[in-house]
């Protein structure tokens, strides 16, 4: 797994040669989910990118629902993903949203 917060495009296939599994947490702020999976999906594992600041801090449970449907409609074609946020799950996401996100992932996560 290779961890890095913002924008690795120039890094990905390096990455991907050197042996590389699984890119995580695909920092929303530098990292357009689609176009990865599009990309890069076939060859190596795509984690999280569920947004802590929009809508784990400061959306609503709906709205978190609706963002991970939005992220596996895009990312559970062909696997390779694993649901999760694009961040440490800190102590200022309200406990709903957290809840939602678990929930949405169980609900909607069945391939």
């Amino acid at each position: 797994m290779f961890h890095s917060d913002g924008k690795v495009d120039a890094a990905v296939e390096m990455l991907i040669e050197m042996g590389v599994h699984c890119i995580t947490p695909m920092d929303p702020s530098g990292i357009d989910y689609r176009d990865y999976k599009k990309r890069y999906g076939h060859r190596v594992t795509l984690h999280g990118n569920i947004d802590i600041t929009w809508p784990l801090v400061n959306g609503t449970p709906a709205d978190v629902e609706r963002d991970v449907i939005e992220h596996m409609q895009a990312l559970k074609p062909g696997g390779r993903w694993i649901a999760g946020s694009s961040h440490s799950v800190v102590n200022y996401i309200p406990h709903e949203n957290f809840l939602a996100m678990i929930d949405a992932i169980h609900k909607h996560g069945e391939y």
